[in-house]
C-alpha cells in the first residue's frame, strides 16, 4: 500500500493525496459487494475481482485515466484479480466448460496464462467485464465517494462506521439524484 495511505486493523483509514480516492473507492465497492468473502460460487469470484479492480476503475473515473498503481508487483490488486480470473477459468468448475486445466497455485496459473493465448484472452475478458461493472457502480456512487474523500481530506481519519454513514447518506443520495 502506498506510503500516503495506511489501513489500520481498527477499520480506521488514514490518508493523504491522490491515494485517498483509491482507498475510499475500494472501501465503497466492498461495502456494495458484501458477499465477496465466500469464493465457492461464480458470482463471488466475480465480486472479488471487481473489488480488486476498483482502484484502477476509480482512477479512470476520477482522474480520466488509470495509473500503473494497481499492478507492477507480485501481489498487486491486478495480479490477484488476474489469478482469480484464471482460477475461475482453469480449475473451479465454474467456467463455461468443466475442463480442469491447472492446479490453483499461482505459478501454474501464471504459466497457463503465459502459454495459452486463448486462455489469457478468456481471463482478460473476465477482467474487462468486471472493470466495466465496478466502473458503473462507482459512477452511481460518485457523489457519495466524493463526500468520503472530502471528509477524509478534512479529518485525516474515518472509521468504517463514518464511511458507511456517508455512503448511505440520504442527504447525499437525494441531493445528487
Amino acid at each position: 500500500m502506498p506510503e500516503s495511505t495506511r489501513m489500520k486493523r481498527s477499520n480506521t483509514i488514514y490518508g493523504t493525496g491522490r491515494h485517498v480516492g483509491l482507498l475510499m473507492a475500494r472501501m465503497a465497492v466492498r461495502h456494495a459487494l458484501r458477499q465477496c468473502v465466500d469464493l465457492q460460487y461464480r458470482t463471488a469470484y466475480l465480486d472479488k475481482i471487481a473489488v480488486l479492480l476498483a482502484g484502477h476503475a476509480a482512477e479512470g473515473l476520477f482522474f480520466d485515466e488509470p495509473s500503473d498503481g494497481s499492478g507492477l508487483v507480485a501481489g498487486s490488486d491486478l495480479e490477484r484479480a488476474t489469478l482469480l480470473a484464471a482460477r475461475l477459468m482453469a480449475s473451479s468448475g465454474l467456467a463455461d466448460d468443466l475442463i480442469f486445466r491447472s492446479e490453483i497455485s499461482g505459478s501454474a496459473l501464471r504459466n497457463l496464462i503465459k502459454n495459452d493465448r486463448v486462455f489469457a484472452g478468456d481471463c482478460n475478458q473476465i477482467l474487462g467485464s468486471q472493470r466495466k461493472r465496478v466502473t458503473a457502480l462507482l459512477k452511481r456512487k460518485k457523489h457519495q465517494l466524493r463526500a468520503v474523500s472530502d471528509s477524509l481530506l478534512r479529518s485525516k481519519t474515518l472509521s468504517s462506521e463514518q464511511i458507511s454513514t456517508l455512503l448511505n447518506s440520504t442527504q447525499i443520495n437525494n441531493k445528487f439524484k
